[in-house]
């Protein structure tokens, strides 16, 4: 809690008092991953605290967003501050914070250099997180999240560098219904999604296969009934 305090207390001082420009992009090593000049807005550091030190990011974020700061500069990653935030931030964390930035303006149609959408990466980490137990309101919270992406032009068939829409990286359970009851609410028809990806992907060929071997009504010659005793 004092760590909490302290944190949030140093941003505001260093705002409010020592005139800091909360959209300038500072040196940053922490995870440069090798370059040799990282840089990361005030934002962003924001969040990586949480990562690397146990901080909540909520309340210093608001105090950001209070003082506008650049919400799409971008990281040493190639993030905004809402995709890296879907990535970063607490579980507890992850609905306030990424609803917060988008009700700011930050843009949910940013795409990170490996081709990731928003909606990819809050995909992505509710299923590599194996969240198949949540249930109740933070299973609400996250079904909000997805369906305001929705509502704000996040592409639910949108290919990742790798061809991969949003739907490929739902993969628990629990992600699956969450991101269905999502599309549903947003006024998307599910397996109208479903086979708009499975086009993109492969084209109409599996579908016209798919089609004339098992759509389609066959004529069947009526077989010979055998009676007792007709092999006598």
């Amino acid at each position: 809690e004092f760590r909490r305090v302290l944190f949030r207390s140093g941003i505001r001082l260093f705002i409010e008092y020592c005139g800091v420009d909360v959209s300038k992009l500072l040196p940053y090593t922490g995870w440069a991953g090798g370059e040799s000049v990282a840089v990361a807005s005030l934002a962003h550091t924001a969040l990586e605290e949480y990562l690397m030190n146990g901080i909540p990011v909520f309340e210093p974020m608001q105090l950001l967003l209070n003082h506008n700061c650049d919400l799409e500069a971008r990281n040493f990653h190639g993030n905004t501050v809402l995709l890296a935030a879907v990535s970063l931030v607490s579980s507890d964390e992850l609905v306030p914070v990424a609803t917060a930035l988008v009700n700011a303006g930050a843009n949910p149609l940013a795409i990170s250099p490996r081709g990731w959408s928003v909606l990819h990466g809050l995909l992505w980490r509710l299923s590599a997180c194996n969240q198949y137990d949540m249930t109740g309101d933070e299973a609400e919270g996250v079904s909000k999240l997805l369906e305001l992406l929705l509502q704000r032009g996040c592409n639910p068939i949108q290919p990742d560098a790798d061809g991969c829409s949003p739907s490929d990286l739902a993969l628990s359970p629990v992600c699956w219904s969450l991101w269905c009851g999502a599309l549903e609410r947003a006024g998307f028809s599910v397996p109208s999604i479903v086979r708009e990806d499975s086009i993109l992907k492969c084209g109409t060929h599996l579908e016209i296969d798919i089609q004339s071997r098992f759509l389609q009504i066959k004529d069947v010659a009526p077989q010979p009934t055998s009676l007792p005793g007709d092999h006598d």
